[in-house]
Formats: C-alpha cells, sequence, structure tokens
C-alpha cells in the first residue's frame, strides 16, 4: 500500500517548474495525481506552445 496521498498539480505555462515538480514527485510516487491545467489565453504570443511544452512534461514525466 502506498502511504502517500492523492496530489493535485495545477500547470499552466511553466514547463520548466512543470518538471521540477514532477522529479519531486517522482520520489514521493504518489498512487493518483490529479493534474489540473489552464489553457492558453487569447492574443498571448507564445502561450499556446507554453502550455503545450508543460503538459508534455506530464505525459513523458509521470511514470510510475
Amino acid at each position: 500500500m502506498n502511504a502517500c496521498p492523492p496530489v493535485g498539480l495545477f500547470i499552466f505555462n511553466r514547463p520548466e517548474c512543470a518538471r521540477q515538480v514532477v522529479a519531486a514527485l517522482r520520489r514521493a510516487r504518489p498512487a493518483r495525481v490529479f493534474v489540473l491545467a489552464d489553457g492558453p489565453r487569447a492574443g498571448v504570443a507564445g502561450e499556446a506552445a507554453a502550455c503545450a511544452a508543460a503538459r508534455a512534461v506530464l505525459e513523458e514525466g509521470i511514470d510510475w
């Protein structure tokens, strides 16, 4: 049984921050990670790519 409680992870447009948090979560290995991701704001240049990059970190990083 995993003693680590479920974790709620909020992400937006900072893939490097998401990468650091996922690295910390990997050490704890929670059984459940609930991810809440906001979408890009209309008219903000480059934000769609940054949001997609943050989400991609979770796809490749949560592997336990």
